[in-house]
C-alpha cells in the first residue's frame, strides 16, 4: 500500500470514528433525558400547609412579556414624495399597547425579551444600527410614563448585537430602560410580603457581535457564566426565579451549559427569537429534561403577541394574547385561570402543587376594556355557577381587582385523572371569551408538547447543523476516495454494473478530476469562505466552523447552514459529471448486438458528444444552473449584507464556480491513475 493511500485511509478512519462516537453520545444523551424526565415525575415540592388559595386578593401578582422589533422609518421630502421603509403601525400599535393594555392589566413588571429595534437597512439584507429607532423606543418610555407604573425590564437581542461592546453599552445606557446597569445580564428581585421573586436577564449576544445574516446564534461567554452563577447563589432562597432572554437555549453555545444554570433555580425561561417558526409553531413551549419550562413568545413585528404570567400562591400560569389595534373585541376579555392550574405546565418539583388540593376557591383573572358582567364556570361539563370578584384585603390600595373566585371542593375531582375546566367571561360590550384547560388535583402531569416545539427548543441546533455539514461532507469525501483506496477487482466489477457506479469509479481514479474535487472538499472544512467588514469598522474572516473578528473567535453556527446549502447545490454538478463519465464509458464498452442497437448507440453517442465551448451539453446545462444558484447565494449571503469587497474576497464562493466549469471542461480527457 502506497504512502498516499495510507494517509487517505487514516484520514477516512479518523473522520468515521469521530462521527460514530458522536452518534453514540447522542443516543446516550437522549436516554439520559428520558431518565431525567422520569425522575422529574417522582419529585414533589413540599409547601406551607397553612397557606390556602381562598377568596381574597392575596399572594398573587402578574407580569407581561413582549418581544419587540420596532421598524426603521425614514421620511424623504423631495417634491413632497414621502417614502416609508417599513410599517409605521408597528410603532403606533406598541404605543397604543403601552397606553391602554398595560394600564388595563397593570402588571408588576414588563419584560422586553430582545430585539428592541429592527436594525436593518431599507432592503432588509444588511444590518444597520439607526439612532432614530432607539430614540423612538426611548420616547415611548417617556410618553407613556410606564416607568412610574411598572418595572420595565429590557434586554437586547440579535438585532442589537452587531455593535462593538463599548458602543452598544453606551447606546443601552442612553436609551434602554435598564441601561444604567453596569452589566448586560442582570438580576432584578421583586419583593412582596409573601416572598421574593427574582428575574434574571440573560444576554447571550456574541462579543463582538456580527451583522446579519451571521447573527442567529447566541454565546455563553465565561464572564457571562460567572455573573449568572452569582445571580443563582443570591436567589437560592427566593420563592421563584424566572429567567428571560432573547435566544432560546437551543440556539445558545453551549446549550448544555446554560440549561444546567437555569435548572439550578429557574422555574421557566422566557425567550423569543424564533418568531413562531413562520407560523408553524404559534405555541412553542417545551419542558427541558433539566426540569424547567422553556416558553418562546411570538414576536410583536408580525404577530403582535404578548404574554401575561401570573404567580398565584406560587403556582405559575400564563396566557398568550394577540394585540388588536382595530378589532379590539377579538382581544378582550383576556382570561387566565390560576387555580386549578393548567395540567400540562405543572412542575411538582418546583412549585407547591398540593395547594390545588387544599384550595377552597377556583381563581380566575379576567381583564377587559369594558366592565366584566359575568364569569361562569363548568368542570367536566358540569355547571358550578358564576364567579364573583375576590375580597380585597388591603382596603387602602387603589390597584384594580381582576380576580374572580368561586367556591369549590377539590376532593370531588381528586381522582388521579385529568379533568377539564371551562370558564366563559362576558363584558358589557357583548364580547366574550371561552377558556378550556385540563387540570389534575393529584397525579402525574401529562407534559404533552408538540413535536415541532420540542424539536425547536429541546435540541442543540449547533450540533444539528454541525452534524449535518460533516455528515454530508463525509459522504462526499468517502464516495470520492473509497473506490480509490479499496481498488480491488471485485469492487471494480461491482461498481461497473451500473452507469452511476462506473462514473464514481472513473472519477475516483482520474487524477486531474479527483484531486480538484478533493482539494475543494478539504478547503471547505479548513479554509476561509469569505472576508470583509462584518461589523462596522471591524474586518473578519468567515470559516465553516465560525468567524474570526477583532482578535476573537465567534462560534456562529449559521456558517454550517450556509455551507450545507453550498454542498447541496454543488452535488448536482458532481452527479452530472459522474453520470457523464459512466455513460460515455458504457457507450464505448457495450457491444452492439444488432443493427438497430448499433444505430441507437451511435445516435446516443452523437447526442452525448454535442459540446458547447468544448463542454458536453448536459454538463453545460448543469453548470449553468449551478452558476445561477451560486450567484444568488453570493448576493444574499455576502454582497447585500457585507458589500462588494467581501464578494471579491470570497474564495469559498468563487472557488466552486471555477471548479464546476473546470470539471465540465476536463470531463472528456480524464487521466486514469490505474
Amino acid at each position: 500500500m502506497s504512502s498516499r493511500t495510507t494517509v487517505l485511509l487514516t484520514f477516512f478512519l479518523f473522520v468515521s470514528s469521530s462521527v460514530v462516537f458522536r452518534l453514540l453520545y447522542v443516543v446516550v444523551d437522549v436516554r439520559s433525558h428520558s431518565v431525567a424526565e422520569n425522575e422529574l415525575r417522582t419529585r414533589v415540592m413540599k409547601s406551607t400547609p397553612s397557606l390556602t388559595a381562598a377568596d381574597d386578593l392575596s399572594n398573587i401578582f402578574w407580569f407581561i412579556q413582549v418581544m419587540l422589533r420596532l421598524p426603521y422609518l425614514t421620511f424623504k421630502v423631495s417634491d413632497l414624495h414621502i417614502s416609508v421603509f417599513d410599517e409605521i403601525t408597528r410603532i403606533t400599535d406598541f404605543q397604543n399597547f403601552c397606553e391602554n393594555n398595560i394600564k388595563i392589566v397593570r402588571p408588576e413588571l414588563l419584560l422586553i425579551s430582545g430585539d428592541l429595534t429592527d436594525a436593518k437597512t431599507s432592503n432588509k439584507h444588511a444590518s444597520l444600527q439607526v439612532r432614530s429607532e432607539w430614540e423612538i423606543y426611548a420616547s415611548i418610555l417617556r410618553k407613556t410614563n410606564l416607568l412610574n407604573i411598572t418595572h420595565w425590564l429590557d434586554i437586547r437581542g440579535n438585532h442589537e448585537g452587531d455593535f462593538p461592546w463599548f458602543r452598544m453599552h453606551w447606546t443601552l445606557r442612553k436609551y434602554a430602560a435598564r441601561g444604567q446597569l453596569s452589566t448586560l445580564s442582570y438580576l432584578f428581585t421583586l419583593r412582596k410580603p409573601y416572598g421574593n421573586y427574582s428575574f434574571i436577564a440573560l444576554d447571550a449576544c456574541p462579543d463582538p457581535g456580527l451583522s446579519r445574516p451571521l447573527n442567529f446564534f447566541g454565546v455563553l461567554t465565561q464572564d457571562t457564566e460567572r455573573a449568572l452563577r452569582r445571580f443563582v447563589e443570591v436567589t437560592k432562597r427566593d420563592n421563584h426565579t424566572f429567567w428571560f432572554g432573547h435566544y432560546p437555549t437551543s440556539t445558545i453555545v453551549p446549550s448544555s451549559g446554560i440549561r444546567s444554570l437555569i435548572s439550578s433555580n429557574g422555574f421557566a425561561y422566557l425567550c423569543g427569537h424564533l418568531h413562531t417558526w413562520l407560523g408553524w409553531a404559534p405555541e412553542m413551549y417545551a419542558l427541558q429534561p433539566h426540569g424547567f419550562l422553556e416558553l418562546e413568545l411570538g414576536d410583536w413585528r408580525d404577530n403582535r403577541r404578548y404574554r401575561i404570567l401570573a404567580v398565584d400562591h406560587d403556582l405559575v400560569s400564563f396566557v398568550d394574547v394577540q394585540f388588536r389595534a382595530t378589532n379590539t373585541s377579538t382581544e378582550w376579555p383576556v382570561v387566565l385561570i390560576t387555580n386549578p392550574k393548567h395540567a400540562n405546565f405543572l412542575l411538582p418539583h418546583k412549585e407547591p402543587v398540593d395547594r390545588i388540593a387544599r384550595s377552597t376557591h377556583i381563581r380566575i383573572l379576567a381583564w377587559s376594556k369594558w366592565p366584566i358582567v359575568q364569569v361562569s364556570v363548568r368542570v367536566d361539563d358540569i355547571p358550578l355557577g358564576n364567579a364573583i370578584k375576590s375580597r380585597v384585603v388591603d382596603l387602602n390600595t387603589n390597584a384594580p381587582n381582576p380576580l374572580y373566585v368561586l367556591p369549590w371542593d377539590p376532593n370531588i375531582w381528586n381522582t388521579h385523572s385529568v379533568h377539564t375546566i371551562q370558564v366563559t367571561v362576558h363584558d358589557s360590550a357583548g364580547n366574550f371569551r371561552v377558556v378550556t384547560q385540563p387540570f389534575i388535583i393529584q397525579g402525574t402531569p401529562p407534559w404533552n408538547f408538540s413535536f415541532l416545539s420540542s424539536f425547536l427548543l429541546n435540541n442543540d441546533h449547533t450540533f444539528n447543523l454541525r452534524a449535518t455539514f460533516y455528515g454530508l461532507w463525509f459522504l462526499l469525501i468517502g464516495t470520492l476516495t473509497l473506490p480509490r483506496i479499496l481498488n480491488r477487482i471485485s469492487i471494480r466489477r461491482m461498481l461497473y454494473r451500473t452507469c452511476l457506479g462506473t462514473g464514481i469509479y472513473r472519477l475516483s481514479n482520474c487524477d486531474n478530476l479527483m484531486y480538484a474535487v478533493a482539494f475543494y472538499l478539504v478547503y471547505v472544512v479548513s479554509g476561509p469562505i469569505f472576508m470583509g467588514y462584518l461589523v462596522q469598522s471591524h474586518f473578519g474572516v468567515v470559516f465553516s466552523f465560525g468567524v474570526y473578528i477583532a482578535g476573537a473567535f465567534v462560534a456562529e453556527s449559521l456558517t454550517y447552514f450556509h455551507e450545507v446549502i453550498q454542498l447541496l447545490i454543488f452535488i448536482p454538478v458532481l452527479l452530472g459529471l459522474i453520470w457523464h463519465l459512466g455513460y460515455t464509458h458504457t457507450i464505448h464498452q457495450t457491444p452492439a448486438s444488432s443493427e438497430h442497437s448499433a444505430k441507437t448507440f451511435t445516435y446516443r453517442a452523437h447526442c452525448r458528444s454535442l459540446r458547447i465551448f468544448h463542454i458536453p451539453i448536459s454538463l453545460f446545462f448543469v453548470c449553468s444552473v449551478f452558476t445561477v444558484l451560486q450567484i444568488r447565494l453570493c448576493l444574499f449571503t455576502i454582497y447585500y449584507p457585507y458589500g462588494v469587497h467581501a464578494l471579491f474576497l470570497s474564495p469559498g464562493r468563487i472557488g466552486p464556480l471555477v471548479l464546476a466549469w473546470y470539471l465540465a471542461y476536463n470531463s472528456h480527457v480524464p487521466t486514469m491513475s490505474h
